[in-house]
């Protein structure tokens, strides 16, 4: 696949088993990689749109391999408010190892989603098990993280609540 084709192909609706297909093909050329990375950065609309749905398949197939793009992801969150894009990013993050450099910028971030009454489910979710997991290298955010998600749990959705409630109980047993 040439960068001009993936590009053509990014403008498209398509469904799930292309995605996949999409991703397995990215992870295989990592100069096709690194210009779709640039079209997840820069891009509007659609395009970027459908990006952050194969970076999520991409993150999902192949985690040690998108890793190398976590601080350039981080450092992207702090200006691109897409929905799509904070949920891609915060999915992928949320089951990696994150290196603590960039601590203090998710912490401030993820925080701010969870406080946030525009954010979409979503990405609250994603941003609580992110500071779950930095908060087992940083105990002194357990607190903050408990007393924030007993605030959303009476109030949230189903997703919040069941999420929010998984993380309670680990939180209760290490606090």
């Amino acid at each position: 696949m040439t960068p001009k084709q993936l590009e053509t192909k990014l403008q498209l609706r398509f469904p799930k088993q292309e995605v996949t297909r999409l991703a397995v093909v990215l992870l295989a050329d990592k100069s096709l990689f690194n210009y779709f990375i640039e079209i997840f950065f820069r891009g509007e609309g659609l395009p970027k749109d459908i990006a952050a749905w194969v970076l999520t398949h991409c993150s999902d197939l192949d985690p040690q391999f998108v890793s190398k793009y976590h601080s350039q992801m981080i450092l992207h969150l702090k200006t691109d408010n897409n929905n799509p894009t904070k949920r891609a990013i915060l999915r992928a993050l949320q089951d990696a190892t994150i290196d603590p450099k960039n601590y203090s910028t998710l912490i401030d971030l993820c925080f701010g989603y969870l406080l946030s009454q525009k954010e979409e489910v979503a990405i609250k979710v994603f941003a609580m098990t992110v500071l779950y997991n930095i908060s087992n290298d940083i105990p002194d955010i357990k607190n903050e993280l408990r007393i924030v998600i007993e605030d959303l749990v009476p109030i949230g959705t189903a997703g919040i609540k069941s999420r929010g409630g998984k993380i309670l109980s680990k939180l209760e047993k290490e606090l």
